[in-house]
């Protein structure tokens, strides 16, 4: 396996993990060599630690693709900014480390859609045989996969969906996911009272999917009123200004949703400073190690498994779609290409944050609990 990445900027945010080593942030749009360089705590130690290798399994060694000494792979990241996407990023190089004949160009978009698009276009130029995206929006890269899908080479989504041409898109589902997450934060604050969504950044189809669940499980509860919805973009510092503008509109607040841990842990931290740790309960999607210890520790009221682990996926099926092989039990969906869904995760509350720990993904550990 030979694996290069090339970065342009690494950015770690308000108070995040510091997951990524100076190796990557020094890196400035250079090749940095082997992506080992990238984490510094790994969520990855065996092959075995992956969640999903039962899902378009291959056997370890090499792929033998015919007239191909080498087969060349480009993953396009949006960004290394969130542990999530560095935890991502393993599970591709766990699956690559099987395969001696599979080499990783993967890219970091800096959190930039042109960039990102950019990208597409460099790693189609430099000849891939096939390319796995994670986007950070699901419309604005739709012309740049086009160009590799009509060149005759697959294109995977992972994570977040583009809409538009694609070979495969590999995601849990985020809609029934929010849903039963949002039903767990309905029925702890007893079936009525008034909630604040904040959501992940506006166009992707994780955000809007997500706010698809929370709608869906506030129809079956009129009681429950939706009193105020902000964008978070992902990010600590605008959920912090985002949650500090709800609490001081809407003092009766019972709980605050939010798209994902990130933003949990800002949220937190504002109802904190509001001194309203025992009347406003956060809620967020993730499941991290330290996002589900958060639970455990009442800095967050619940949490539900996403597992950033999915990258190893997303390489077997560009091998696969290389060999020809179909997905099992991919399915035809309300977009261009196929859709293999991955299993969800169930809610966490503090009575099973414990044992639901063992399950997360990351080694780093949580921001301290400011309640």
């Amino acid at each position: 396996m030979n694996i290069r990445i090339q970065t342009r900027r690494a950015w770690l945010g308000f108070a995040a993990p510091l997951l990524v080593c100076a190796a990557f942030a020094s890196a400035h749009g250079e090749e940095a060599g082997n992506g080992e360089a990238l984490v510094k705590e790994k969520s990855v130690e065996t092959y075995a630690d992956l969640p999903y290798t039962s899902v378009l399994p291959l056997p370890e060694g090499p792929v033998k693709i015919e007239g191909k000494k080498k087969i060349l792979v480009g993953f396009s990241q949006t960004c290394f900014t969130f542990p999530y996407r560095v935890a991502m990023l393993e599970s591709v190089l766990a699956e690559a480390k099987r395969h001696p004949d599979v080499e990783i160009i993967t890219t970091d978009a800096g959190c930039n859609l042109s960039k990102q698009s950019n990208d597409i276009d460099d790693l189609f130029a430099k000849g891939v045989d096939a390319l796995i995206v994670s986007p950070l929006e699901a419309n604005g890269l739709s012309n740049a996969v086009r160009r590799v899908m009509d060149a005759g080479k697959p294109v995977i989504a992972i994570d977040r969906d583009i809409y538009g041409p694609k070979t495969l898109f590999i995601s849990q589902d985020n809609i029934s996911l929010a849903k039963a997450e949002a039903e767990q934060m309905i029925t702890d604050i007893g079936g009525k009272g008034k909630i604040a969504e904040i959501t992940g950044l506006s166009g992707t189809s994780v955000a809007i999917d997500r706010g698809k669940g929370l709608a869906e499980a506030l129809k079956e509860h009129p009681d429950v009123q939706l009193v105020a919805r902000g964008d978070g973009e992902w990010e600590r510092e605008k959920t912090a200004s985002v949650t500090d503008d709800f609490i001081s509109r809407f003092p009766d607040l019972n709980a605050i949703f939010t798209h994902g841990e990130d933003m949990g842990w800002a949220a937190a931290r504002s109802v904190a400073r509001a001194g309203k740790c025992k009347q406003i309960g956060v809620y967020t999607i993730d499941a991290s190690r330290a996002g589900m210890q958060s639970v455990a520790d009442g800095q967050l009221a619940g949490n539900i498994g996403y597992s950033a682990l999915i990258g190893d996926i997303g390489l077997r099926a560009a091998i696969y779609a290389l060999r020809g092989q179909e997905f099992p039990n991919a399915e035809k969906y309300d977009q261009p290409g196929l859709r293999l869904r991955l299993p969800n995760g169930d809610p966490v509350t503090k009575s099973n944050a414990n044992e639901a720990i063992k399950t997360g993904w990351g080694r780093f550990a949580p921001p301290s609990n400011p309640c």
